[in-house]
């Protein structure tokens, strides 16, 4: 419990952090929904759905229950597993915050201001999916390095359109569904195999 509190309190921290250039008008356009039409509307929900759909059929078909054993040790199937639930989901929250703060706004938010649009979208999608080679250092298994590095891509490029068109906090709540139901969908997918 005490080492959940210290990583909430470190993630506040870096997420204050992160927040001062915001003070100074930096990328404040992409806070808020931006030049919103239908064709974008349709397009994210078309994303959305794939990304569902890709999760899904990722839980159900690709990973073993050797898989899930790995995965066990991840902190939110953890949470769920152990009942502290409330607390790693606001510590989950905030990394997915911090998550979005660094890739999205800054990092797709510079690239914006000097590539064209689809390439500054694959290339903040593809620094997002690198990050999580972090994941290996953990699970130490080389399927699961795969998959949370493709799928991290798809949920980049996702997120990346949606700063642009719906803004900062509507990145920060489909990252933080997308990936929570994805981990309870784990979580529940392993405790019926188990």
């Amino acid at each position: 419990m005490k080492s959940v509190n210290l990583r909430l309190f470190l993630k506040l921290g870096i997420i204050l952090i992160l927040l001062i250039p915001l003070f100074f008008g930096f990328n404040i356009k992409f806070l808020f929904f931006n030049k919103i039409q239908a064709f974008q509307i349709f397009f994210i929900g078309i994303l959305l759905t794939f990304l569902l759909v890709l999760g899904f059929l990722i839980v159900r078909y690709v990973f073993t229950i050797r898989d899930y054993e790995i995965m066990k040790k991840h902190e939110i199937i953890n949470g769920f597993m152990s009942n502290s639930i409330k607390l790693v989901t606001i510590s989950f929250l905030l990394t997915m915050i911090m998550e979005e703060l660094i890739f999205r706004f800054y990092i797709l938010g510079f690239l914006i201001i000097n590539l064209n649009l689809l390439i500054a979208m694959t290339t903040s999608s593809l620094i997002f999916s690198l990050y999580h080679i972090h994941i290996f250092f953990y699970f130490k298994n080389l399927k699961i390095l795969a998959l949370y590095i493709g799928y991290s891509f798809f949920i980049g490029f996702l997120n990346s359109y949606i700063l642009i068109y719906l803004g900062f906090f509507c990145c920060v709540i489909i990252h933080f569904l997308i990936v929570y139901l994805l981990y309870y969908d784990l979580f529940r997918n392993y405790n019926l195999k188990s």
